[in-house]
């Protein structure tokens, strides 16, 4: 639980800091549930959908350590819908 925390509050600071690295994450974890899309209109659209998707994970696991929520969320195949 504590180490969720830690990669997604890194995620979160990478997010903030560094085109190359948020590149990097996406590419990790396109690779990592085997996404491949048709387009870059797609890619573009799926791309957005992720990042939306990681800023709310963030967000919510922040809370959650705050007290706030009693769960953490996390990023699955299903974060770029």
């Amino acid at each position: 639980m504590h180490t969720l925390c830690a990669v997604l509050l890194l995620a979160f600071v990478v997010l903030a800091c560094s085109s190359p690295a948020v590149n990097k994450l996406w590419e990790e974890w396109k690779t990592k549930h085997g996404k491949v899309y048709d387009n870059q209109t797609e890619i573009d659209f799926r791309r957005a959908v992720w990042e939306k998707n990681v800023h709310l994970v963030l967000r919510h696991n922040q809370e959650a350590s705050a007290g706030k929520h009693s769960f953490t969320l996390g990023l699955n195949h299903l974060a770029d819908m």
